[in-house]
């Protein structure tokens, strides 16, 4: 009779079975795929139950729904989401860098600027591991039309900057 080794791999949910002439270190590479697999979607279900804890604890303004990939977000009044990596590039823009320079004087402008780097880094927090950077990237290059724009930005501020050169 023929032994047989059941094996799921949650990642493609599929079902591979493998009897006793399976080569072992196959099947030892088949097992460490399902290990670190494993592991990583450990850390990601940590992740979402500490962001879960941290929005509790103040005041569950914060959600974590399932089809943004728990991606971190304010809901509106028109009940839309508002991702808190959005939140803070606002925050960011709207920021006194000088303000913040007086009230902490040790640190540097470049700290600062990290450290709101960082913040907008880790609410982009999700369950599928998407760089949003890359995809809004990605997705602005291939819109000619804002590239154009934005090229054209950089252009007059080149120019500003050549002509107030001399000043």
């Amino acid at each position: 009779m023929e032994k047989k080794l059941l094996l799921i791999n949650s990642t493609e949910t599929t079902i591979c079975l493998h009897t006793e002439s399976t080569k072992p270190p196959e099947l030892f590479e088949q097992l460490d795929f399902i290990e670190r697999t494993t592991l990583d979607y450990q850390k990601r279900v940590q992740g979402i139950r500490e962001l879960l804890l941290a929005s509790h604890a103040t005041g569950d303004y914060i959600k974590l729904l399932s089809e943004y990939s728990f991606c971190p977000a304010l809901i509106g009044n028109d009940n839309e989401p508002v991702f808190l990596y959005r939140f803070i590039e606002v925050i960011d823009e709207i920021l006194d860098y000088d303000e913040i320079k007086k009230e902490l004087p040790t640190l540097s402008f470049s700290q600062i600027n990290s450290a709101i780097s960082f913040l907008r880094k880790f609410v982009q927090f999700n369950a599928r591991k998407i760089d949003i950077d890359e995809l809004e990237d990605s997705e602005m290059i291939q819109n000619r039309r804002l590239m154009d724009k934005v090229m054209q930005a950089f252009a007059d501020k080149e120019t500003s900057r050549v002509l107030n050169l001399g000043e």
